[in-house]
């Protein structure tokens, strides 16, 4: 509808246009584009995950770095050995001979359990009226290894107990008797493949107790002291 006012040119009677966007919900859209930019998040993320402006969390923070590292891991292992030498000693009178070896190993420790059973040749038992002397052993070790994997250099001590007989030739009798004895003895550990070694080594052993076997109208008096090299082969599990 046409219009006409006073001194006015005319009017057309129109209904007002909308604005679609309003101009705060524009403000709102950009700041909330600006909020999720990546420059902001990242802004965001170093400033969450940096502890030293807040007062509260950096003595929290360098209390964890200061903290002492973890403890490592406890070294075990299981192992079983041969000694070749009750095996030659035994083979070399025509007797069968061993002996057999278990240990468990923490760290530089080892405790062996062992067990042996050896025949005496003649020749080295150092009297002529007796003979055929068998040794049957049972012993307690401890060992400290200087390797770091259970190898390299080792000194070790420990008690034997001896279980004795020897053979009186003029009339065949027989004598028996026990020794407690004290040993002492080092080697080397020579792993070759994965965990199987090889252990030349030196033994000494004191007898606490020695006594004198009697037989008829001879004796025969044990050594005080007796010494011995073998060589040892064995495997070991690490646990």
């Amino acid at each position: 509808m046409l219009c006409r006012f006073q001194n006015n040119p005319p009017c057309v009677n129109r209904r007002p246009q909308l604005n679609p966007f309003p101009p705060y919900l524009c403000s709102i859209l950009i700041l909330l584009l600006w909020s999720l930019s990546p420059s902001r998040a990242a802004a965001s993320a170093d400033e969450v995950s940096s502890p030293t402006d807040d007062p509260i969390a950096s003595p929290i923070v360098e209390s964890r770095l200061d903290a002492p590292p973890l403890p490592s891991r406890r070294k075990l292992a299981l192992g079983f050995t041969l000694d070749l030498l009750p095996v030659a000693m035994s083979a070399a009178s025509g007797h069968f001979g061993m002996s057999g070896q278990t240990w468990v190993g923490i760290d530089s420790i080892k405790i062996r359990l062992v067990g042996a059973r050896m025949n005496m040749p003649d020749f080295l038992v150092g009297n002529d009226a007796f003979g055929d002397q068998q040794t049957t052993v049972g012993a307690l070790i401890v060992d400290y290894v200087f390797g770091e994997a259970f190898d390299g250099w080792w000194v070790g001590t420990g008690f034997e107990l001896w279980e004795n007989r020897i053979v009186h030739k003029s009339s065949a009798a027989t004598q028996r008797w026990l020794n407690l004895v004290y040993t002492l003895g080092g080697g080397y550990i020579w792993k070759f493949y994965d965990n199987l070694y090889l252990n030349p080594w030196v033994g000494l052993h004191v007898p606490i107790n020695n006594p004198r076997i009697h037989a008829g109208s001879d004796s025969f008096k044990p050594l005080p002291v007796s010494g011995e090299v073998s060589l040892k082969i064995g495997y070991y599990f690490d646990l």
